[in-house]
């Protein structure tokens, strides 16, 4: 979870983690030097919870660059990529787990439900219905745009880290500001054997939030 002056969502994606079925799990804040309470919010949860992980930016870096540091970091066998203006939903971090250990599946995409005044809204709903692409195929994803985004996936983690090798290695240690999902997430595909989609509604992706990551982060021309 990347965290830039997110103080006041920070405690709404944790209780939407922290009621998840997945006990076993790292929950990894990426501080990306953040000039609000957000630190000290994130300490407090520590104290309480120990799964909770703290990696201070001493500089600001961007989500690119924070994201791939806690990849890099984390210890377990799957990664998922969170915002902290969004919430986990349905206990989908035991079915995924459950699904990619069963077929050993290197991703696995759920349903996006978008917005926070859009009823209805889910996407990639006719995009695709529940199976599993292999091998050349699984650049379809990316080739076809059924979804660039990093947060509505479970990865293998050794995929993601391969990813992150894929790509120059400047990208890995520089702010790097053209569609951060889309650059580590070609890496990702060209690092993956299989990719399975799931029929259920997993993240709750808040758009129309004015403080939200994606307002604080714009791509320059």
């Amino acid at each position: 979870i990347t965290i830039y002056n997110q103080e006041y969502f920070i405690k709404y994606i944790y209780s939407s983690i922290q009621r998840q079925k997945l006990k076993d799990i790292e929950i990894i804040f990426i501080d990306d030097a953040s000039s609000d309470n957000s630190p000290m919010i994130i300490k407090n949860l520590m104290k309480k919870d120990k799964r909770i992980i703290y990696i201070h930016n001493k500089i600001n870096k961007n989500a690119f660059y924070s994201r791939n540091r806690g990849v890099l970091f984390a210890k377990g066998e799957y990664v998922l990529i969170v915002d902290p203006d969004d919430l986990l939903l349905n206990n989908i971090l035991i079915k995924c787990y459950e699904i990619s250990k069963y077929y050993n599946l290197d991703i696995l995409q759920y349903f996006v439900i978008r917005g926070s005044y859009v009823k209805n809204n889910i996407w990639y709903r006719n995009k695709y219905k529940s199976g599993i692409l292999y091998s050349e195929k699984v650049k379809d994803v990316f080739y076809y745009s059924i979804s660039r985004t990093l947060w509505d996936k479970l990865i293998k983690r050794e995929v993601f880290i391969n990813g992150i090798n894929y790509m120059k290695k400047e990208f890995q240690n520089e702010i790097y500001f053209v569609h951060s999902d889309d650059t580590i997430f070609w890496g990702i595909i060209n690092s993956a054997e299989s990719y399975g989609f799931l029929e259920q509604i997993g993240y709750f992706y808040n758009k129309d939030n004015p403080v939200s990551v994606i307002h604080h982060y714009y791509d320059p021309v």
